[in-house]
This record gives C-alpha cells, sequence and structure tokens, in this order.
C-alpha cells in the first residue's frame, strides 16, 4: 500500500533496488550451496516468511512502477494488468503444479541447479497462467476470477495511469 500511494526519494528507492537485488542473490546461492551440500531441494530460502522474499517484491514492485509510469506502449501496460489480474489464481493453483511436476521427476536436482530452477519456474508459472485463462472461459470460475479482478484492477490502474 505504502509503495503504490506514496513516491519514494530516488535514495529510498535505490536502497530498496539494492535490498532487492541482495535478497535475490541471498536466495539463489543460499538455495543452490544448500542444495548442492545435501542432494536434497532446499526451500528454507524461498520461504514466504523470509525477510529476502519481501526486499524482492518491493523491489519488482518499484520496478514495475516505474517502468509503467514511464511507458508509452499500451501493448506493456496491457501485459502488466493482465498478469495482475491472474496472480490470484496462480496463486492458488502454483502449488499444485509443482507437485505435479515433481511427481513427473522435474525437481531442483534433476538437472543442475542453474537449468532446474528457472526451469521449474517458467514452466510453473506458464502452467498457472493457463489455468488462469481457462478459468475466464468456466461460467461459475469466471465470476470468481471476475470478482478478484475487481479487486486487483483498482490498484493496478492506480500504479499505471496515475
Amino acid at each position: 500500500y505504502y509503495l503504490n500511494k506514496y513516491e519514494l526519494s530516488r535514495v529510498c528507492k535505490r536502497l530498496v533496488l539494492l535490498a532487492g537485488t541482495a535478497g535475490f542473490v541471498v536466495i539463489f546461492s543460499g538455495t543452490l550451496l544448500d542444495t548442492l551440500k545435501t542432494g536434497l531441494p532446499n526451500e528454507d530460502y524461498i520461504n514466504t516468511t523470509n525477510m529476502y522474499i519481501y526486499f524482492m517484491a518491493a523491489s519488482v514492485f518499484i520496478i514495475v512502477k516505474d517502468i509503467s509510469g514511464s511507458a508509452t506502449c499500451n501493448r506493456f501496460k496491457k501485459c502488466i494488468i493482465t498478469v495482475s489480474q491472474s496472480t490470484f489464481t496462480i496463486y492458488l493453483v502454483h502449488q499444485f503444479y509443482n507437485i505435479v511436476l515433481a511427481r513427473l521427476g522435474l525437481s531442483i536436482t534433476t538437472f543442475s541447479p542453474f537449468v532446474s530452477f528457472p526451469l521449474i519456474v517458467v514452466l510453473d508459472f506458464v502452467l498457472s497462467f493457463f489455468t488462469y485463462l481457462v478459468f475466464k472461459k468456466i461460467p461459475l470460475l469466471k465470476k470468481l476470477v471476475w470478482f478478484k479482478y475487481m479487486l486487483t484492477y483498482q490498484v493496478v490502474y492506480d500504479i499505471i495511469y496515475l
């Protein structure tokens, strides 16, 4: 809410972006090193109670807000709005696809973590986003998606057009 409603100074923005970058480095390297050390996937660094996740989320929010505020490309703005509308559905179904991918034998240790981790993230996002598109076509589920859309639309609209 704060990042959306108030404009941060350049110094504050840089500090948040630096914290987000540091968060990414800590999460990626910590997960990689612990996974290589134990041979098992380690999700300690990706846990939602980890402060680095919040730093990364704030950084992404600021980057998207700045890009969309200065972008004149309507296609980019539509893409941001579409992705933001799909986040609730993606949040609800992504763990299902994580389980499906794991049962199919695709885990962070299947290949090098440098390959497995981005591959799993991209597949999970694409499958979850596709689920959102399918849900929009089913009448009963469309109402639920539409309700969430109405809740998020105002926030996204404020970010992009104000």
